[in-house]
């Protein structure tokens, strides 16, 4: 136990069960404080978030911590429910149910609004929490939870037989499945037994007239699996001649040239964020280079977009980040080095999307190659190209995605032609080199003016370039 400013303890309503504070008891209590009464401690957790803050959040006690307060007492005696720090995103579940716990166990009862709530907010957060554990730690009966949370229930099974048949078209084994959602091996595997009926249901959904959207509302799907179950069974130009008629502003038609160029990036493709990459240029690039089916392995996956768009046009897909604070949500990029993700599979395509050397340094930090002096930098690259050269099929492709990078020193840019030499000598032969520029709708407002006024020319420039395998002798 110990004395802790109150000013310094946070009521976390996404923790605390009680929405409204009574002036009453507060009241009440000050009054018995005058008198001398001597309350038990309050309980409280230290707790930290993802993005490293730290804090103290009320698990029991606000009233008696007010009526301190209206004491003009400064500092109340607390316990904490665990000694260490606990993260929130983490611990979430189990500081819900203490809290209810505590608050449904003494005097001053919750609510029943306050219990539906929290019931709420608690099955919310868990999916495998039973409705029987939140009765218990609520004071109520489960039937009564079961009519709180049926309708979140019913979302959370309609969701994680979407993440199944998600991660099963991208080409995950069972047991991978399995540890992703936190089901047995075997409880995926029957739930893979029902995704037929699952495509069959929105074919007919589709057949009868309503569109994607609103068959991905009524079966709480995402659009992009939505889509692709629509577009199951056409072939390549059939699924991009679809999509190019049927989704605004998606441009996607195929492209038999080397300039591809797009406006902007399309929200059917990758969490927004300022780096995202148009998925209609991944479109092209699987069209022109793969195969359904075939699969795809990008160790620099970002937001996404190259999963989306593997699952649009059926390829597998096996996509990792070294960084996944952002993109937390995604279930289908798992974190690791890109070295080590490539070693892990045998791909027909490789899609490298890297940091442009010291351009996001501040943004990425020092875990990113971003942080490497030019020489580190371009070793990296020979590095990252023999394992790619020994993880692809005969026939396979490596495609990188790169623009040159300027300097005040010309001595410390790197052109494209410096990338491309550190594939060549590991045995890389290039295919061919696709012009796609940036737009100059995609830059800031000031691009124009702050580049004419400094007589510096800005960059527009990017190219894709594609690399077929040779085996070094």
């Amino acid at each position: 136990m110990e004395n802790i400013l109150i000013k310094d303890i946070v009521k976390d309503p996404d923790i605390y069960p009680r929405r409204n504070e009574s002036p009453k008891t507060i009241e009440a209590y000050a009054e018995a404080l005058e008198a001398g009464a001597k309350f038990p401690p309050i309980l409280v957790q230290r707790i930290s978030t993802n993005s490293g803050n730290e804090c103290i959040v009320f698990l029991d006690g606000v009233h008696r911590a007010r009526a301190h307060e209206q004491m003009r007492r400064q500092s109340i005696e607390a316990g904490y429910w665990k000694d260490e720090i606990l993260n929130k995103e983490e611990w979430i579940t189990q500081l819900q149910l203490e809290s209810a716990r505590q608050n449904f166990a003494h005097g001053n009862a919750l609510q029943s609004e306050d219990k539906h709530q929290q019931s709420r907010k608690i099955c919310e957060k868990n999916w495998d929490i039973t409705e029987q554990e939140i009765a218990d730690a609520l004071g109520v009966l489960q039937r009564t939870v079961s009519n709180w949370v049926s309708d979140i229930k019913l979302k959370q099974k309609a969701e994680r037989g979407a993440i199944i048949y998600r991660l099963t078209k991208l080409g995950w084994t069972q047991g991978e499945i399995a540890e992703a959602v936190g089901l047995t091996q075997q409880a995926v595997s029957e739930k893979i037994q029902n995704l037929a009926e699952l495509l069959k249901l929105v074919k007919s959904l589709l057949e009868r007239g309503d569109s994607i959207e609103k068959v991905a509302e009524k079966l709480n799907l995402d659009l992009q699996l939505a889509w692709s179950m629509a577009l199951d069974g056409l072939d390549d130009f059939q699924r991009l001649e679809m999509l190019n008629e049927k989704v605004e502003g998606l441009s996607c038609k195929p492209r038999p040239y080397d300039v591809w160029n797009f406006a902007s990036s399309h929200d059917l493709m990758g969490y927004k964020y300022e780096g995202r990459i148009p998925g209609q240029l991944i479109l092209q690039l699987l069209y022109f280079y793969t195969k359904q089916e075939d699969l795809v392995v990008d160790p620099m996956a970002g937001s996404g977009t190259v999963v989306d768009a593997c699952l649009l046009m059926n390829r597998r897909c096996f996509a990792y980040d070294n960084k996944l604070e952002s993109f937390s949500k995604r279930i289908d990029i798992r974190e690791s080095d890109a070295i080590e993700a490539i070693r892990k599979h045998k791909a027909k395509l490789i899609f490298l999307d890297p940091p442009y050397s010291k351009k996001k340094e501040k943004e990425y930090g020092v875990e990113s190659i971003s942080s490497l002096s030019k020489d580190e930098y371009l070793g990296y690259f020979s590095n990252l190209s023999k394992e790619c050269i020994n993880r692809l099929t005969p026939d396979g492709r490596l495609a990188l995605l790169m623009s040159d990078y300027t300097e005040e020193d010309p001595s410390e840019s790197i052109f494209i032609h410096q990338y491309i030499n550190r594939f060549e000598n590991e045995g890389f032969i290039v295919e061919r080199i696709i012009q796609c520029p940036l737009s100059p709708e995609q830059l800031h407002a000031d691009f124009y003016l702050k580049f004419t006024k400094s007589r510096k020319l800005g960059r527009l420039a990017r190219y894709l370039v594609v690399f077929c395998a040779t085996r070094p002798k």
